[in-house]
């Protein structure tokens, strides 16, 4: 059994290893969609997610807008637009944020869409740490790579 399971990672880190790079190791690459095609598939991911309020939970908008306003206009629009990203320009970004304090975790979804778990924001102190996060999602989502 063991022996399988070995021969089984090494199948896989090889055919893995000869990808050019990451974003091709996990199916997406820089030719592989255009802007406008990673802005849908985004949108369609998150309405998906939206609609199954059991499973992701987003906090409403408007009844948290201090909490929204917080991170997407003190923090992920200067991330953005203060950068030179390469779809900074062709992206709507937005934050996301899912009601699970049993998650510390965020990610990116294609075309912008950055979601983060409550379980995170509790235990981030202040802008930089904060800002940290979104960038590691934001940087995820301009450069392609989906995992």
């Amino acid at each position: 059994m063991l022996l399988v399971a070995f021969g089984a990672i090494f199948i896989l880190f090889s055919i893995v290893g000869c990808r050019k790079n990451i974003g091709e190791q996990f199916g997406s690459n820089s030719s592989e969609f255009t802007a406008e095609e990673q802005a849908t598939l985004g949108s369609a991911i998150l309405a998906n997610m939206e609609s199954r309020p059991d499973r992701f939970p987003f906090l409403d908008k408007d009844q948290n807008w201090e909490a929204y306003s917080y991170l997407q206009d003190s923090l992920l629009e200067p991330l953005v637009y203060g950068s030179p990203l390469q779809y900074r320009l062709d992206f709507d970004w937005q934050v996301h944020i899912i009601q699970d304090d049993a998650v510390d975790n965020a990610f990116a979804l294609p075309g912008g869409h950055v979601v983060i778990y409550t379980g995170l924001l509790k235990y981030l102190e202040g802008n930089d740490e904060a800002s940290s996060v979104l960038a590691h999602e934001i940087a995820y989502t301009d450069n392609e790579i989906i995992i």
